[in-house]
């Protein structure tokens, strides 16, 4: 076999110890340009990859803020058009409507509080000041809370939305 550096390291080194010319000083001068190079390259492509997951990160920071625009405007939209009918034409409403336009405005509003105190609760998670509690969620409820809040504002609109239990 002969000895080499995959069979043991130490051996290799024992066994060629002293047995190499000495290093002419460009040997190292070129030595260390190598390792500059590699240097280089290992930071150049560090910087490179940090770059890529700084923009994907900045990417899901915009959608992030575009979806919960829109989940803020949904709630305020029904909260301002339900007031507006409210105000303009409350006196002619039916008590029925008018104690449902209300309900609706709270439901609306109390999701808009959600929503801020969820934003809130994610900027701690983030800081570490916080930690996940994970919980069951009836389903069914949500999608009842999101269709009678969604319901004023697609009717305004000639669009008829309809929940069917499946």
């Amino acid at each position: 076999g002969g000895s080499g550096p995959r069979r043991s390291f130490e051996t290799f080194l024992k066994e060629t110890r002293g047995t190499s010319e000495a290093w002419e000083p460009w040997h190292s001068e070129f030595g260390q340009h190598m390792r500059q190079i590699g240097n280089h390259l290992r930071v150049t492509h560090l910087a490179k990859r940090m770059y890529r997951e700084a923009e994907a990160a900045n990417a899901m920071k915009t959608e992030f803020v575009a979806n919960i625009s829109h989940e803020l405007r949904s709630p305020l939209h029904s909260i301002l058009g339900l007031s507006d009918s409210l105000e303009q034409r409350g006196d002619a409403l039916p008590a029925e409507r008018r104690a449902k336009y209300l309900g609706t405005i709270q439901a609306s509003a109390r999701r808009l509080l959600a929503l801020v105190n969820d934003l809130l609760d994610l900027a701690k998670l983030e800081a570490g000041r916080m930690t996940f509690e994970f919980e069951s969620l009836d389903v069914a409820e949500l999608v009842r809370a999101c269709f009678e809040e969604m319901a004023q504002q697609a009717r305004a609109r000639g669009i008829a939305l309809v929940v069917e239990d499946g």
